[in-house]
């Protein structure tokens, strides 16, 4: 291939493209974590979490060449495009599911406490990104919609990732404060952090799969100009998207709450954690 084609592929180059490592990633979380194992599934849960490691830093490295060398191209492609926008939040999610299984596999294993205290530190630098997406991306929704012909046109499930990411990045501190070697002091703060992402993000997904649903099946979105709010078939994949953040709230109360019940933090002035013998 020619410079010009390269230079042509990097900037027409989707975030869509980080959809890959964060399918891999969440794949690899799950396998890991399946109670019926067998032998060789968690090194093929390894294989894929190497995979999406390799391929988010690729296309990581790769976006943010064609954010620098074509900056132009970059913002019209955020600014005209839903799907371009929304899924710049699969970057924290891949990144998620890479330290969630860093912090199962690594630390436990050899790693020790300076891999605890790396996943400690890129934790709270993944949450940033997370909320970052959940609280900016929106409003470029709003502009991106329009652009491509309104609420009725437009709107698709796809919206819902910054949300997923929030939550993703709440299921994670479930896993670090179980798997990592943290101090109270460290699991504290996440614990209260990723409570907060979870009562962000369930609300926004509810109000966001209302606007959904109203607008697939209520009277007034009748065809128009030829034009059907069914989703094509060629692209309803896209509303399974709208299982993410049930399923990533739910695996991020459950981790949270475990976490918990196990003492994730001692007996403080903050929080006091009480235990009760139900029943008795």
């Amino acid at each position: 291939m020619t410079s010009r084609g390269w230079r042509l592929v990097l900037r027409k180059f989707p975030s869509q493209v980080f959809l890959i490592p964060q399918g891999t990633g969440i794949l690899s979380v799950v396998l890991h974590q399946l109670d019926y194992q067998f032998t060789g599934l968690k090194t093929i849960a390894i294989i894929l979490w190497f995979i999406a490691f390799i391929t988010l830093f690729i296309f990581f490295i790769t976006y943010l060449l064609k954010a620098a060398l074509y900056p132009r191209d970059f913002c019209h492609a955020i600014s005209s495009s839903t799907a371009e926008a929304a899924c710049l939040a699969s970057i924290s999610i891949s990144f998620t599911s890479v330290i969630q299984m860093l912090s199962m596999v690594v630390v436990p294993s050899w790693g020790g406490p300076d891999w605890a205290k790396a996943t400690y530190i890129l934790w709270w630098i993944n949450t940033t990104m997370a909320l970052a997406a959940c609280f900016l991306l929106p409003p470029f929704f709003v502009r991106t919609l329009h652009a491509e012909g309104g609420l009725h046109h437009a709107f698709t499930p796809v919206t819902q990732l910054p949300i997923i990411a929030a939550l993703t990045s709440a299921a994670g501190a479930g896993t670090l404060s179980e798997y990592a070697m943290l101090s109270s002091q460290q699991k504290l703060p996440m614990i209260i952090v990723a409570y907060l992402e979870i009562g962000v993000g369930i609300p926004i997904a509810l109000a966001l799969d209302t606007l959904f649903w109203a607008r697939k099946y209520l009277p007034w979105e009748a065809p128009v100009d030829g034009f059907s709010v069914q989703t094509p078939r060629h692209q309803v994949f896209v509303e399974m998207i709208m299982c993410g953040p049930w399923g990533q709230g739910s695996f991020a109360m459950q981790g949270l709450g475990s976490a918990l019940i196990k003492g994730a933090f001692d007996l403080g002035g903050f929080i006091r954690m009480r235990r009760f013998n139900w029943g008795s």
